[in-house]
């Protein structure tokens, strides 16, 4: 599985608008703009696929041990006032 899609797709189009006689620069332009495509995503805040994946597995889980303790609570107050 490829990482970075988008980051590339972003770089490759950057790359494309350029003049090509900046080919002598190309290692350092290369590591500028990538160094400034991570930046602005991280800036975003934004998470990886496997990140949001692992967060929303959690919250179901949490969810579901919610509702389990809510009906355990219900229970008890029944006994409580019966």
């Amino acid at each position: 599985m490829k990482k970075n899609t988008s980051q590339d797709t972003v770089f490759k189009k950057i790359q494309s608008l350029l003049p090509k006689n900046l080919n002598v620069l190309k290692g350092d332009l290369t590591t500028l703009v990538h160094d400034a495509i991570k930046k602005g995503i991280k800036d975003c805040q934004l998470v990886t696929q496997e990140e949001f994946d692992a967060q929303a597995k959690q919250l179901a889980k949490t969810e579901k041990k919610l509702e389990q303790l809510e009906q355990q609570v219900q229970l008890l107050k029944s006994r409580f006032h019966s």
